[in-house]
Order: structure tokens, then C-alpha cells, then sequence
């Protein structure tokens, strides 16, 4: 049995074994709930019980997480080091210890006592220093034993320490990731807590800005809940914690990082690093703007569209804009570029990235319309012209080949119409407001809009969307992924290429970034898939595009002519 066999093998089985133990373990703690109803045993201890029962109250959560964590660290520590010589002698050292079985099975023991004998919670609370509420104190000991003698069954926890040297950060990440989504209350304590912080400088900002520009808005007082009431007398707002920009900060500071650590080839560090405290900054500053310019318009102009048009969308455009304005920086400024040599290399490469202006342009503009408009968008037309125009300016840096979309692509985009009718049934009500707003103006008025709203839905998107998804992503994502393989050792043994891996990895990115663009996740998420595998074929964007126009273009007949408005 070779090495990788090795340790795949005995994870697996010893797996096997403590998920017959946990089971053992879960069909006991099950039969605590009818003493304590719908609080659980634990539950039942964190609110009534003292304080030296506060560790016990967690520790099935602590093991819990602790076990998932040690999992995922170890596939992802093995995948890393297949190519360490160091792991491949380690783990000929890979066997069962007796005396971490005899510790595993006399503290396994421990514990069914344990839950057999302490059903009841009321028992222990009311009499905390008896013999029960002293052995369920200390029950945590045996835990910690437990789960010791556990991660040393699955892989011995000498081997893991050896084998993670290098990947210290990543694992620590991993760590928080886990605890973060198994417990969403310490997620939520955090969230408020830098929301809080941020709140109340915005605030104090978007006064001194707003008295500058002459608006006088200024701070009323707070409401019963604590929240700060802005505006002017004209026109208030309740200022809540998510108004504070903490989720643009993250968004930037998280996409900034992921893309500083795609071109790391080209940029200096730490240097380029300094780019995300300057994007935290403009973030800050333009959200301080965004509570004066609300302020402006619900004063000025219409406060219908100052909270349903323009609030909605002025925190995307806080972070579009930063974005784009660091991205410029990082890519133009030689304080964060290595030697112009070094950049040159990759020209072909940078300049691929113009594929992805036509559908920025639609999202800018669409963002834009939404934000002076708070009902129906009139305005459509606008984005369309936006991606038009930089599809012609791209289009000159580009040799499109023209070869003749072949059916099966007429066929996918068919295919996926049908699905996505079959996903997302019209909306009744929507559909009524709509063909109420189209038939309350004129007829010369409407039919042209329907024009462009039929022409930019089954051209002008799905050439935006498959320039920006599949003729730039996914190919770029397939390099990088095809990079990382190369450098590993992992699919030496050949059961699938890294080609094959690589397309199949890229394809469903890129698909589940398609689909989060759309307002249905799942629909737009297969049907990116689908597409993806259009221009997979032959890789031919035009092919895509095709498939991609077919399915807007019969959507827009479906909605012309059963009326399924809601569609748009």
C-alpha cells in the first residue's frame, strides 16, 4: 500500500470508528430532552445554573467544533504536503497505539456514565455541591481526554504539528471560519461591535460635511432603541448600525486582498498592502457622503427616492468606485508595481481585463438609474448605451474570431429558458404593476422602450455577461488553478488530468459568481453552468453568447406575449 493510500486509509477507518462512538454517545444525551423541554440540557444550565457550570454548558460545542476543525485542517495540511518527502516517512509511522485506544475506551466509558446517570439538569442546579453536580463539573476533563485520544486516532496529533509548520496562517483562518459559521452569535457580537464603533464618526463626518455644503442636517435625538435620528427638519432618518459602511469595508478589504494575492507576481510587498487602509479610508469618507447625499435628496427632491432609490444602491456605488480607484492605483503607480520589465510580461494578460468593462458599465449604469428612480426604470436605456460604447472601445484591443455558433449552443440556450420558467414562476402581482406603468404613458413612448428593453436583454447582456464570466474569468481561473496543481504532487497518480480538473473547478466559480449576479441563485447558477459548458465545447465565446441570447430573447417573448412581466 503506497504512502497517500496509507493515510487515506487509516483517517478513514479510524473516522469510521469514532462516529460509532459519537452516535453511542448522541443517543444518550437525546434522552435528556424530556427534563428539560425545548432549553435542552445545556441550555437549561446557562440559565439557571451557577457559574461552575458555564464550561460544562458549552463543551459539547467546543468538542464539536473542535473535531470539524481538526478534519478539514488535516485534508487540507495533507493536500498542501503530499510533495514533503517529510510526510511520506511520517506516515509509515501511521498506526493504531494501544495506549490511545485503552485512554479512548476508559473515557468513552466515563462519558455514557456520565449521560446515563446525569439526566435531570434541575437535580445538579439545585444541589450544586453534591456528588453529581461535582462529577458534571469535571466532566470537561474527560472530554478534553476524549477528544485527545480522538485526533490522535484519526491522525496522531505528532504527525499534524509536523506536517503544519508551514501552513500556520491558513489553518488559524480555517480555525475562525469554523467557529464563526458553527456559532453565528460570536459572528453577531462581532459585527455589532464594529458597526457600533464606526456609527457615530460617520455621523459626527456627514454633519461637518453637510454643514459645509450648507444643509444643516445635524443629530436629533436617539430613538427608545438607541439609534441616531439624522436630518434636517424637513426630512429625518433613523441611522441603524448597517448604515455604518462595515460591510463595504470588509467586501473591499477582502476583494482587494484576494486580488493583491492573484498579482503578487507583479506587485511589491508590503508596499501594495498599503492600498487597504486607503480603501478603508475612502470607503469611510464616501459613506459619510452617501448620509449627506440622502439627506440632500429626501430635503431637496423626493423622499421617496431618497430611501427607495438611492439608499439602496449608493453603498455598491461606495464600493464600485473604491475598487476601481485602487485597482487604477495598484496597476499605474510604480511605489506598488515591480521593475516595468516584469510588468511587460504579462501585457496580454492585463489587457484581457477589458473584457470585464461592458458589464461594470451595465452595473454602474443600472446602479446609477436605480438610484434616481424609486419605481419603475424608465431610464433602461441609459446602461445599455454605457456598455454598448465600451464594447466598441474594447473592441479595437481584440481579434474576435468570427466562426458560426453551431446548434448545440442554440440548444443550451433553449435548455436553460426552460429551466428557468420551471425554477421561477411569474410573479402575478409584479406583472400587474408592470403593465400598469407601460400602459399609463403613451404609446410612442413605450413601444421604443420596449424596443431597447427586448434588444439589450437578448443582445447587449448576454454579451456583456459572457465577455466578463466566460471570456475572461473562467480562462483566468483555469491558469490559476492549472498553476497551482502544477507545483503539487497531488494528482500524480493521473485519475483525472488537470485540465479536466482545472475547466471543472473554473466552471463552477465562475457559475456560482453568475449566479449570485442574478436574483435567483440557484436558476442563475445552473444556467452560468450550462453556458459555461457552451463555451467549453469549442472554446468559443461566441458559442456562449448564442446560448445565452437565445434564452433572454425567448424570455422577452414569453413575457411580450403571456404577459409574464415579472421576468423583467
Amino acid at each position: 500500500m503506497n504512502h497517500t493510500k496509507r493515510i487515506i486509509f487509516h483517517t478513514t477507518s479510524m473516522s469510521i470508528f469514532i462516529l460509532i462512538e459519537l452516535f453511542m454517545l448522541w443517543s444518550l444525551m437525546i434522552g435528556r430532552q424530556e427534563y428539560t423541554g425545548i432549553l435542552g440540557f445545556n441550555g437549561y444550565l446557562r440559565m439557571y445554573g451557577h457559574s461552575q457550570f458555564f464550561l460544562v454548558s458549552y463543551i459539547e460545542k467546543i468538542v464539536g467544533t473542535g473535531l470539524l476543525a481538526y478534519l478539514l485542517m488535516i485534508i487540507i495540511s495533507v493536500a498542501r504536503s503530499l510533495v514533503n518527502t517529510n510526510l511520506i516517512s511520517e506516515s509509515s509511522s501511521l498506526k493504531i497505539n494501544k495506549k490511545i485506544i485503552a485512554i479512548n475506551i476508559i473515557s468513552l466509558i466515563c462519558l455514557l456514565i456520565f449521560y446515563y446517570i446525569i439526566k435531570n439538569p434541575e437535580i445538579v442546579v439545585n444541589n450544586p455541591r453534591s456528588l453529581k453536580a461535582i462529577f458534571l463539573t469535571f466532566s470537561p476533563i474527560i472530554w478534553l481526554v476524549y477528544i485527545y485520544s480522538v485526533f490522535n486516532l484519526i491522525f496522531p496529533i505528532r504527525i499534524f504539528i509536523n506536517i503544519t509548520k508551514d501552513n500556520k496562517l491558513l489553518l488559524i483562518i480555517l480555525v475562525f471560519i469554523i467557529v464563526f459559521m458553527r456559532h453565528s452569535a460570536f459572528l453577531d457580537v462581532l459585527v455589532n461591535y464594529w458597526a457600533n464603533l464606526l456609527l457615530r464618526p460617520t455621523i459626527v463626518l456627514a454633519s461637518i460635511i453637510s454643514n459645509f455644503m450648507g444643509l444643516d442636517a445635524h443629530v436629533f435625538s436617539d430613538t427608545p432603541q438607541g439609534i441616531p435620528i439624522f436630518g434636517t427638519d424637513n426630512f429625518i432618518v433613523a441611522i441603524e448600525a448597517g448604515c455604518s459602511g462595515y460591510e463595504g469595508l470588509t467586501l473591499s478589504t477582502t476583494l482587494l486582498g484576494f486580488y493583491c494575492y492573484l498579482q503578487r507576481k507583479f506587485l511589491r510587498f508590503p508596499q501594495a498592502l498599503v492600498i487597504i487602509p486607503f480603501s478603508g479610508t475612502c470607503i469611510f469618507l464616501l459613506n459619510s457622503f452617501r448620509l449627506v447625499l440622502l439627506v440632500a435628496i429626501g430635503h431637496y427632491w423626493s423622499s421617496d427616492i431618497a430611501l427607495n432609490g438611492f439608499h439602496s444602491v449608493a453603498g455598491w456605488l461606495n464600493l464600485i468606485a473604491t475598487l476601481i480607484i485602487s485597482i487604477l492605483l495598484l496597476n499605474s503607480i510604480p511605489f506598488f508595481r515591480k521593475s516595468s520589465h516584469i510588468a511587460n510580461c504579462d501585457k496580454r494578460r492585463d489587457n484581457s481585463q477589458a473584457l470585464l468593462l461592458p458589464l461594470v458599465g451595465l452595473i454602474i449604469g443600472s446602479l446609477l438609474i436605480r438610484a434616481v428612480t424609486a419605481d419603475f426604470q424608465w431610464l433602461y436605456p441609459i446602461p445599455i448605451f454605457i456598455s454598448i460604447g465600451l464594447f466598441i472601445f474594447i473592441k479595437g484591443g481584440f481579434e474576435f474570431p468570427c466562426l458560426t455558433p453551431k446548434i448545440f449552443s442554440v440548444g443550451i440556450g433553449v435548455l436553460v429558458f426552460l429551466l428557468w420558467i420551471y425554477l421561477i414562476p411569474p410573479d402575478h402581482d409584479k406583472s400587474l404593476s408592470f403593465y400598469h406603468e407601460i400602459m399609463s404613458v403613451p404609446l410612442w413612448i413605450a413601444l421604443p422602450w420596449l424596443a431597447c428593453r427586448i434588444f439589450g436583454a437578448s443582445i447587449v447582456v448576454p454579451v456583456a455577461e459572457e465577455f466578463a464570466f466566460r471570456g475572461y474569468m473562467l480562462p483566468q481561473f483555469q491558469i490559476l488553478i492549472e498553476n497551482s496543481l502544477n507545483h503539487t504532487k497531488f494528482f500524480s497518480f493521473r485519475l483525472i488530468s488537470i485540465k479536466f480538473y482545472s475547466a471543472l473547478l473554473s466552471l463552477s466559480l465562475t457559475s456560482l459568481l453568475f449566479g449570485v449576479l442574478h436574483s435567483d441563485m440557484l436558476a442563475g447558477l445552473l444556467a452560468g453552468f450550462a453556458y459555461g459548458l457552451a463555451y467549453l465545447r469549442r472554446r468559443s465565446l461566441i458559442d456562449a453568447v448564442v446560448a445565452h441570447s437565445v434564452t433572454n430573447f425567448l424570455l422577452a417573448i414569453d413575457v411580450i406575449y403571456f404577459g409574464n412581466w415579472s421576468y423583467w
